[in-house]
């Protein structure tokens, strides 16, 4: 969907369930800004919210096709925390693919929650993301499809 907004464009585009049902990124054509509100949270770990229709690999589309629809001048506003720019969310991106990744590996393995939780997983990350327990707990649920109960 777009709009025109003080004459500017403005597109309003929705890649299918990321961290709920309803995500959408909202693309300022003309002033070169993108905020994607919690659908991108940088001030630790996104929230993938399994219990509210997301997926972990929801989010990782979700950032992909937005990346695909800007370039290296565009500044993106996550939820929380600070403003970044297209390399970014690249950055994001790979981080999260490679964290979904390894969880996807320990569950074929048949490895448990408990498992994924004190796993080595998301040692690359923890200096500048912190706890990462909330992200892998609901990782493991969207990419197993099924509730663990704790």
């Amino acid at each position: 969907m777009q709009f025109h907004i003080n004459g500017e464009q403005s597109d309003n585009l929705h890649f299918g369930e990321a961290r709920t049902k309803g995500d959408t990124a909202l693309i300022f054509r003309a002033s070169k800004v993108v905020p994607l509100g919690d659908v991108y949270n940088h001030s630790g770990y996104p929230l993938t919210g399994a219990g509210n229709g997301g997926t972990l690999d929801g989010v990782i589309k979700f950032w992909s096709q937005t990346l695909s629809q800007i370039d290296e001048t565009n500044f993106v506003i996550p939820g929380h925390w600070l403003i970044l720019d297209y390399q970014g969310l690249k950055d994001c991106i790979k981080m999260l693919t490679d964290i979904g990744d390894q969880i996807m590996w320990m569950i074929q393995k048949g490895a448990s929650l408990d498992d994924s939780l004190s796993s080595a997983i998301t040692a690359a990350y923890r200096e500048t993301r912190g706890n990462s327990g909330l992200l892998l707990n609901l990782g493991y649920f969207s990419l197993t499809n099924q509730v663990v109960d704790r």
